[in-house]
């Protein structure tokens, strides 16, 4: 993808802003309005496509902070593209920014977030199945504080009372997830279908990756997923929490011992969390990455605009010049909605 046309005339390519085996991530501008975005590619003809899939996630899901919003979609001979909001570095990126190590507090600020998008997940029946650092990215700008839940391509419903499912039966999947065995649960390795608990088990080892800089499976070979299972399955949570607060000992028991249909208590995850952080926080200590410039409109050069050529016009007409303009967040669609009303 050289140009914009093999995406869409709506949009003018900037830059790819990141590539995996499955999806190329671009930044663009849209060229009716100006507003920065990012395309998702996806090859067409790729055995394991799921950027339809993914687009549907996002329209099945209500506005809610920390979600971002979704423009287009559209599927050529070639490719699938959806647009969009342009978010910032992930927390994977960031990590590795700050020599691979979060303190305390700004691991358990994370926590409490991404406590609260699950929720938002799981409270509207979809699980998301792939919880990562690499899926979980900042803001900009001004809600560069604010940590957004992405890359829904694996989620899934749990429940749908439509059609009478209380919730999914556990049982063994013919196919197992194809998602990296780092911060996948035990019961995704083992092939077993999962739930609201396997997403929380996710965030544990992230908490404890984030802490220490490491996990105890992390050296093995990621083709050997059986020794990481075995390691998984093997080591205590006070050998994996060790030296960390008890408090958070007594949050990975929780999660731990949640079963397979149970309802997280949301609520109690938070409190536990924000207790621990009124002990270890000093003066509102800003995160890790504070001193980091995070700011993805200088892929504009000079924030000056680029020279195009309006969308389906006559080709008498002048080239216009578009200076980037941010679109509505997450934020905005939720502060204006019923949702947030509802919870004042």
């Amino acid at each position: 993808m050289n140009d914009s046309t093999k995406i869409s005339s709506k949009y003018h390519v900037i830059q790819r802003i990141a590539k995996g085996n499955r999806v190329s991530i671009y930044s663009a501008i849209n060229r009716i309005d100006g507003n920065m975005v990012a395309l998702k590619s996806e090859i067409l003809s790729h055995a394991d496509a799921k950027l339809r899939h993914e687009y549907k996630v996002y329209h099945m899901l209500a506005p809610s902070l920390g979600l971002a919003q979704v423009y287009y979609y559209k599927e050529t001979s070639a490719n699938r593209v959806m647009a969009m909001e342009l978010l910032g570095l992930t927390l994977d990126e960031l990590f590795i920014r700050c020599n691979r190590s979060f303190s305390l507090v700004t691991t358990l600020k994370i926590a409490i977030q991404i406590i609260s998008r699950l929720e938002s997940l799981h409270e509207q029946h979809i699980i998301h199945r792939d919880v990562r650092p690499s899926n979980f990215c900042l803001g900009l700008d001004s809600r560069q504080d604010i940590i957004y839940c992405t890359n829904l391509s694996l989620a899934k419903r749990y429940r749908d009372l439509e059609k009478g499912i209380n919730h999914i039966p556990m049982s063994s999947k013919k196919q197992k997830l194809k998602v990296p065995p780092l911060f996948s649960s035990i019961s995704s390795m083992l092939g077993l279908e999962t739930s609201r608990k396997d997403d929380f088990e996710s965030l544990i080892y992230m908490m404890i990756y984030f802490v220490k800089g490491w996990l105890p499976w992390e050296k093995v070979d990621k083709s050997n997923k059986e020794l990481i299972l075995q390691k998984k399955q093997n080591i205590s949570i006070e050998r994996l929490a060790e030296n960390l607060p008890k408090e958070l000992k007594t949050f990975f028991k929780y999660i731990k011992k949640l079963e397979y249909e149970d309802r997280p208590d949301y609520d109690y995850m938070r409190v536990m969390l924000l207790n621990v952080l009124a002990k270890e926080e000093n003066n509102g200590s800003p995160p890790d990455w504070a001193t980091l410039v995070i700011n993805r409109d200088k892929i504009v050069v000079g924030n000056k605009g680029i020279i195009l050529k309006p969308a389906k016009v006559s080709q008498n007409s002048n080239n216009c010049t578009y200076k980037p303009r941010r679109p509505r967040t997450a934020f905005d669609r939720y502060k204006y909605s019923r949702y947030y009303y509802d919870c004042l």
